[in-house]
């Protein structure tokens, strides 16, 4: 579990897997699998669904998630983020919406089904999810769930991050963080600040043997990495930048 959340309610916990489960059978890395779970608990009844979310061709792009929160009951701002640093990277912020999506939960009624925890959760065909989409596109993996019965959560692109950042500053020095790491929405989602993950602005061992040293993860302007929170108002969007002459008199 990566990410987590609450309703703007109270009443649900919600949270998000970075990646697809590892399941019995699954050829190839789980990593490489465009599908992932939102997981849902009524905070009342303790009742539990679980979401199907496509993953932009991790194959590909190594994205992963490291972040959700809740605009309502069913509309989440879901980041999708690659481990590389600016300039090049991949990082975007997703709209995803369950309203109509499949519960592949304990209390799932997809047809010809069962759920069994120990086994990877719900068994299409006696295969858990996973194992049955593979490692393939997230077109495909859409595709091939619909014909099992199951929809995946809606999602739309809110905000290239990738794009905003290096349109701003394209040698990668603004915001360049290779990890986003937490996401909150304000004013309904109008304005998402965004906060990565330093790793304490290290990159890790620079000598594998005695005297061990560590090595400083620098950014793209030549800083050490550390945190840092980015808030972008989307009623602004695209960003852009001019250049202004100013006329400066000393006395």
């Amino acid at each position: 579990m990566e990410g987590l959340t609450v309703t703007p309610d109270g009443t649900t916990l919600v949270g998000i897997m970075q990646s697809a489960l590892r399941t019995p059978g699954l050829s190839g890395s789980a990593k490489s699998v465009p599908v992932t779970r939102i997981v849902t608990v009524d905070l009342r009844s303790r009742a539990v669904s679980e979401y199907l979310y496509p993953l932009a061709n991790p194959q590909k792009t190594k994205v992963a998630v490291s972040e959700i929160t809740a605009l309502s009951a069913t509309r989440f701002i879901v980041d999708e983020r690659d481990g590389k640093l600016e300039p090049g990277a991949d990082k975007k912020l997703w709209l995803a919406d369950i309203s109509g999506a499949t519960d592949v939960g304990p209390r799932s009624r997809v047809a010809g089904s069962r759920y069994a925890p120990d086994a990877g959760g719900l068994l299409v065909g006696n295969r858990p999810i996973e194992t049955a989409v593979g490692v393939t596109t997230d077109t495909d993996a859409v595709a091939r769930l619909r014909s099992m019965g199951i929809v995946t959560a809606g999602k739309t692109l809110d905000v290239d991050l990738r794009g905003l950042v290096t349109g701003l500053d394209p040698s990668g020095g603004f915001f360049g963080h290779d990890k986003i790491e937490g996401v909150t929405a304000l004013d309904g989602g109008k304005r998402l600040a965004i906060s990565n993950d330093s790793d304490f602005g290290l990159a890790g061992l620079a000598s594998t043997t005695p005297p061990f040293t560590l090595e400083p993860k620098t950014l793209a302007n030549g800083l050490q990495d550390s945190g840092e929170i980015l808030v972008i108002d989307t009623t602004k969007l695209p960003a852009t930048t001019r250049d202004t002459d100013i006329s400066v008199t000393v006395r």
